[in-house]
Formats: C-alpha cells, sequence, structure tokens
C-alpha cells in the first residue's frame, strides 16, 4: 500500500487542477485494501488462537523488537496528530497505515512476550483473543472512517 501511495502522489503532482479528487480516491482505495488486510490480520489471530502457534524469538532479540513496537506506535501516533490538519488525503493515509503497522506489531511483541516469560498459562489463549480481536477491530474502524470521510469530502467538492 504503501507503494501504491508513493506512485500516485508521484503520478498526482504532474495534475495540479485534479489532484486533491486523485488524492481522495487513492485515499479511498487504501480504505478498501485496509479491508484485506484486516482479513489476513484475522486469519492470523485466529491461526494463532486455534492452533496455539506464537511468535518466538531467540535470545535478546526480543528486547529489540519491544523497542522497535514501542518506538512505531508513539511515532505512528504522534505523526497521526501531526499531519491531521494538512489537507493531504495521501499523506493521511500513509499514517494511518503507519497506525495499522503498529498495531499488528503489538500483537507479535504480546504472543512472543508470552512465549518467552510465561508460565504456559492458559489465559495465555484468552489474552491473544482479546488483543487479535481488538487489533482488528481497530483496523476494520479505520478502513470504515477511511472510506466514510473520504466519500463526503469527494461528494462536497463535486
Amino acid at each position: 500500500m504503501r507503494f501504491l501511495l508513493l506512485r500516485k502522489d508521484r503520478k498526482i503532482k504532474k495534475q495540479l487542477h485534479r489532484k486533491i479528487i486523485e488524492e481522495l480516491k487513492t485515499y479511498r482505495f487504501c480504505g478498501y485494501l485496509m479491508f484485506l488486510l484486516n482479513i489476513a490480520v484475522t486469519a492470523i489471530v485466529l491461526q494463532m488462537i486455534h492452533n496455539a502457534k506464537y511468535y518466538e524469538y531467540p535470545g535478546t532479540l526480543i528486547y529489540a523488537f519491544a523497542a522497535y513496537t514501542f518506538y512505531s506506535l508513539i511515532s505512528a501516533t504522534i505523526n497521526l496528530i501531526r499531519y491531521r490538519s494538512i489537507n493531504r488525503p495521501i499523506l493521511s493515509a500513509a499514517k494511518i497505515l503507519s497506525l495499522a503497522n503498529a498495531l499488528i506489531s503489538i500483537l507479535a511483541l504480546q504472543t512472543a512476550m508470552f512465549v518467552q516469560f510465561g508460565n504456559g498459562e492458559s489465559s495465555i489463549l484468552i489474552l491473544n483473543g482479546i488483543t487479535g480481536s481488538t487489533v482488528c477491530l481497530s483496523i476494520f474502524i479505520m478502513a470504515i472512517l477511511m472510506i466514510v470521510h473520504s466519500t463526503k469530502k469527494f461528494k462536497k467538492l463535486q
């Protein structure tokens, strides 16, 4: 999706008169692609819960992954808030995609930490299910908001 956004942004820069309309179309298309992303994430979560399969990192690599996860979450949240007022739908889509990526990283980190530091409790399945469904619901809501927001702005411009 990021490649699509970058390619479309470069193409739109050449068309000044249709810039915002094309950006809104791309923003809405990314919303539809987020639905596909949500289906894939839901399948991964169901697979993790059903088959009790988890991420596992050797040695101290989990600490590096934890640092990356928290950095990406904080960075995505700050960028989403910072660039919210800029009227660039393509930029907003990239920031929303970064937030979805950070949420998926949180899920992966949680499952890896349960494997590394947990003692095999049965509540791990429940906690992974709760976190996984929260991540899936968040991505679903982001996709709906992207589509609704772009459709409203698109209709207002026409």
